[in-house]
């Protein structure tokens, strides 16, 4: 996998400066190490290695943005609530599940999602 492409990917995504995304070092190191484990395909090209670490990198980003949610926040409009928490899992869940996809070719991954229903 090319870590170099995780920490651009992650990079992009995040809108961090290169400084600021050292912190999150462990971060994009674990979701390599995460994404390694889910290679189904025997045989990788450098092109497929460089489709892994930007995988990687969103996976990162995504773990990102679940632990940046600040509690709390969102907004009501009439009978309509709106926890800006519950959107954005919902948006990095579908972003990670929308990268899967894309690279079903090298990857598989077979975990559940669980969600809270509110009445």
């Amino acid at each position: 996998m090319n870590f170099e492409n995780t920490q651009n990917r992650f990079r992009l995504l995040s809108g961090l400066s290169e400084t600021e995304c050292e912190q999150w070092n462990s971060v994009m190191s674990e979701s390599s190490d995460y994404v390694n484990s889910i290679v189904v395909k025997k045989e990788l090209t450098e092109a497929d290695k460089d489709r892994l670490g930007n995988l990687a990198g969103v996976l990162a980003y995504c773990k990102y943005m679940m632990y940046s949610i600040e509690g709390g926040s969102g907004f009501r409009a009439g009978e309509l609530t709106v926890n800006a928490d519950r959107a954005t899992a919902r948006n990095v869940n579908a972003m990670w599940q929308n990268e899967l996809r894309l690279n079903s070719d090298l990857v598989s991954e077979k975990a559940f999602v669980f969600e809270r229903v509110i009445p």
